[in-house]
């Protein structure tokens, strides 16, 4: 029995029997990307699928790639299950990484982009332009563009100025008094990635960063103008936090701030630049930034696709899928009815097939209702704009109990978070900022209500944040309840 018992446990630790699970995401990826191209599926779709995966391989960088680079660094050569050591897995992800980009630059410029012109939706390259879209152009740089471009310039009596995640940057070269000087051009993150052009055939766009380009000599004065390239950086964004200890000086809000403010100086684990870059240029930057060859990428195309994704909004409806009504359980008419029909049966929400305005209305009834004593929730991601955040500081402003857990540790919601927590505080709610060395990834909230056999509480469970665009998106199931077992429970985890 006890060899039996050996064989098994070496047969288990063979990295045979395993995938990689950094290469195992990037062929779920993969599969996103697969969506894209497929033709059976409306344009502006398969636009948003190429989007997704962008957004996708950035964040594999800003988390996966760089907690790798990170244990490499401090020579930490673990091998993974598979076998593969530290700096075995960044050399394979960097071939899979570098055939994705490559396959979705060639997605966009083989496949959508001519699907689109089709369509009637025109992307036009500078050698494109005519004499009237040039004007045009020049005369929407001058009034919308120029007045937020700042060049920077960098040498030895300037220091390299900071590259901001995902930013898209120019390197500027220019040459003034015989000397060769370099610079950097953001190119600003709140005008939209496609300049809209007057044509009368359908929606017809130039690239930002062309029109820039074209322009760039306005920035410089009296010099030459050399090169301009390109480029941006993934840096790496996987946060560490400093548990709160019971004798430490700082608090969770603190220290997560405080983490923050360091991400913004975090090593890139990404340097992605035009195919063109001359290597003079590369080198300068490779040098500033600090690091190795090993992370710079060049491009065929387009940086930042995930950009792309902004094309949804296009009003034309026959390049979409059709609009799809969610069914609603409580209209507004009926929401006085909420916890009867809750305490009558339990209710199944299945997203997005169900409305995430069901769980609206059944926090905005308690709010309203005077029966209602107490309202205890968990927030993890809820969104730029949430209703919710409003119920809650009016449910305390009438004077109920009201108890919220804001996860801060939340991946990317971290600033978002803080602020909701800030909010929420002022206005006299009683918030938790999470536990000691965890997530909380629960999604609970617990209505108290006396009534006039007592007091009953009402449950809502969810797999889904509480936040009304995603629940538009993914797949997710919420339950609505008043069983005694159920609520004894979430009432026991609010209370821990």
């Amino acid at each position: 029995m006890q060899a039996t018992e050996s064989r098994t446990t070496r047969a288990l630790h063979d990295p045979s029997l395993y995938t990689n699970r950094e290469l195992s995401w990037l062929e779920f990826n993969q599969r996103v990307l697969d969506q894209a191209i497929d033709d059976a599926h409306p344009l502006l779709e398969r636009v948003k699928f190429l989007g997704i995966v962008a957004s996708n391989l950035d964040e594999f960088f800003m988390v996966r790639v760089a907690t790798l680079r990170k244990r490499q660094r401090a020579g930490l050569e673990q091998v993974s299950p598979d076998g593969l050591t530290v700096s075995e897995q960044l050399t394979a992800i960097r071939t899979r990484a570098l055939k994705m980009m490559r396959d979705l630059a060639a997605c966009w410029q083989d496949r959508l982009r001519p699907a689109l012109a089709e369509s009637g939706v025109v992307f036009l390259e500078e050698d494109q332009y005519t004499d009237r879209i040039r004007r045009h152009l020049t005369a929407y740089f001058l009034s919308d563009v120029f007045p937020l471009l700042t060049p920077l310039a960098f040498d030895p009596g300037h220091p390299f100025p900071h590259i901001s995640n995902r930013s898209k940057n120019f390197a500027v070269a220019v040459r003034h008094n015989r000397r060769t000087k370099f610079a950097r051009v953001k190119i600003p993150d709140i005008l939209p990635r496609f300049v809209p052009l007057p044509s009368s055939e359908g929606p017809t766009f130039a690239f930002l960063e062309d029109v820039i380009r074209q322009n760039l000599d306005r920035l410089f004065p009296d010099v030459e103008m050399l090169d301009a390239h390109l480029f941006r950086i993934i840096r790496d964004t996987d946060m560490e936090v400093q548990e709160v200890q019971d004798d430490a000086e700082l608090d969770l809000l603190e220290s997560v701030d405080q983490s923050l403010k360091k991400l913004r100086e975090a090593p890139p684990s990404l340097l992605q630049v035009e195919s063109t870059m001359p290597r003079r240029i590369l080198k300068i930057l490779i040098e500033n930034f600090e690091v190795k060859d090993d992370i710079v990428m060049h491009s065929l195309d387009r940086l930042a696709f995930a950009d792309w994704r902004s094309l949804l909004s296009l009003p034309m409806p026959t390049l979409k899928d059709a609009p799809f009504v969610p069914r609603t359980l409580w209209r507004p008419e009926h929401e006085p009815a909420v916890f009867d029909d809750i305490r009558e049966q339990d209710r199944l929400l299945h997203h997005p097939y169900d409305s995430f305005s069901s769980v609206e209305a059944f926090i905005r009834q308690a709010v309203a209702d005077d029966a209602v004593v107490a309202i205890k929730m968990t927030l993890y991601r809820i969104g730029q704009n949430s209703p919710l955040i409003d119920l809650l500081i009016e449910a305390a402003e009438c004077g109920k109990q009201v108890a919220v857990l804001v996860e801060l540790k939340a991946r990317f919601d971290e600033r978002n978070n803080i602020r909701w927590a800030n909010r929420l505080e002022s206005a006299g709610v009683h918030v938790v900022y999470g536990v000691e060395n965890l997530k909380t990834h629960c999604k609970l909230c617990l209505i108290v209500r006396k009534e006039s056999d007592g007091v009953r509480r009402y449950v809502h469970v969810g797999t889904g944040n509480y936040n009304h665009v995603t629940s538009c998106v993914y797949t997710d199931f919420g339950l609505f309840t008043a069983d005694p077992a159920v609520c004894d429970d979430v009432s026991t985890s609010s209370t821990t």
